[in-house]
């Protein structure tokens, strides 16, 4: 389709795609968040401004963990490649 491959293009979806990669992990984040947003927003009281911060920190914080590790999973997947032993092939003799 012309709208999803200029989806994919568009640098604003970067970030929701990044997302989507390490999913369980950001999913699992998600309540912990909300729990913390719940008891930000007793102690700080319910503003727009308030909210706005909550949920603009929550984004960031998963949009983070999500780039942090696919990053940390990228170095990994480079470190075993470089650690791998290198394999000399062997002359086959002739019996």
């Amino acid at each position: 389709l012309p709208f999803e491959r200029w989806l994919r293009a568009s640098t604003l979806v970067t970030p929701l795609v990044v997302l989507g990669r390490p999913s369980l992990p950001v999913f699992c984040v998600g309540p912990v968040l909300a729990i913390m947003a719940q008891i930000a927003r007793a102690t700080f009281g319910s503003s727009t401004a308030t909210d706005v911060v909550i949920l603009g920190g929550g984004a960031l914080i998963q949009v983070g963990l999500a780039w942090g590790l696919e990053w940390y999973g990228s170095a990994a997947k480079a470190r075993d490649v470089s650690a791998a032993p290198q394999v000399q092939p062997q002359p086959v003799l002739p019996r």
